[in-house]
Parts: C-alpha cells; structure tokens; sequence
C-alpha cells in the first residue's frame, strides 16, 4: 500500500544484452509513488525493456543507502521527441527513451478500465 512503501524505484536490470542508455541513467530514481514522473516512466518503456520498479518504504531507502546504494531523489532531467502516428496523423510527444505508444503507467490505465466499468455497471441499474 502508498502508506506502507510510499515510494517507488526504477531498476535497470545490468545484465541486458542491449542496455538502453537512458534507462541506465534513471537506473536508482526513487520517487514518490504519485510523483508525475511515474506517468511516463512506468515499466515497460518499450519492447524488450527489463526494467522493473521496486516499491519501497523509508526503512528500505535507509537500508540501500547504508549498502552504498546511489539513489537519486530527483528525475533526471529529459527531452521530449514528437512522433507522427502514420495511419492516423495524429502527434504524441514522448520523452526521450520511451519508444512511442510505451509513454504511460500500466497500473493506472488498468485501474482506469476497472473504475470505468464499474461505473457503466452502476449506471445500469439506477433507479428511475
């Protein structure tokens, strides 16, 4: 839960066979859970990305750090590519290392989908 391990941290896994760099350097961010960065650079960044997030409580950050473990606390500073969608024309902006269509958060679009059929369900059966 948010309050048991409130923050999340990206780990590059270093035994990929075609490490992306970018991925690398945010290898260590520990952030807030609801931190916007998230929104973007939840894992998967892309096919083939490894990279997984590992959640995290105060106790655990003190216990990496102690480990020697440098963690860092800001996102690093990116830029941002605009992609056009070829069928339809459409312009997306993605940071840079996240491959086009990968720029979201897997867990909140799901939850999304969840709320939303919940709330079609619900409107169902209103009553008149």
């Amino acid at each position: 839960s948010k309050k048991a391990r409130p923050f999340l941290r990206y780990v590059h896994l270093e035994a990929q066979e075609h490490p992306r760099p970018l991925h690398h350097l945010w290898h260590n961010t520990v952030l807030p859970v609801d931190h916007p960065w998230w929104n973007t650079h939840a894992c998967p960044n892309g096919w083939n990305c490894h990279c997984t997030l590992q959640s995290l409580s105060q106790r655990d950050i003190d216990r990496l750090l102690r480990e020697g473990e440098k963690l860092k606390f800001e996102p690093v500073p990116g830029t941002e590519t605009k992609y056009v969608n070829k069928r339809t024309g459409e312009i997306t902006t993605v940071p840079d290392g996240i491959d086009p269509g990968w720029a979201y958060n897997p867990g909140k679009a799901g939850f999304s989908m969840i709320v939303k059929a919940a709330e079609a369900k619900m409107a169902e059966h209103v009553p008149d």
